[in-house]
């Protein structure tokens, strides 16, 4: 989870490291936003699963009984895009 923390508070602070990993054409620079169908799909999993993760993280102290519903989220929802987002991850 540091790993995916640290990618996109550098894409989201303008990082060069972090828009290189989530940019499907890193060496053509433009402040314009432009579609990213190859790494686009990888950005969302990544926020989603941290999303998820620090849910849960707050369940475990504050027993908000979110528990079961993480567990589905993460073994019905995101764990069969598993194969999906990891073609849109680049070789790093």
């Amino acid at each position: 989870m540091t790993f995916i923390y640290r990618l996109l508070s550098g894409s989201v602070h303008g990082g060069t490291v972090g828009l290189g990993f989530l940019d499907d054409n890193p060496d053509e620079f433009d402040i314009n936003a432009r579609n990213h169908p190859r790494r686009s799909p990888l950005a969302i999993a990544l926020s989603s699963r941290l999303l998820l993760e620090t849910t849960f993280l707050r369940d475990s102290g504050e027993e908000t009984e979110q528990t079961a519903k993480y567990y589905y989220i993460k073994d019905k929802v995101f764990l069969p895009l598993k194969d999906v987002i990891a073609g849109a991850a680049p070789n790093l």
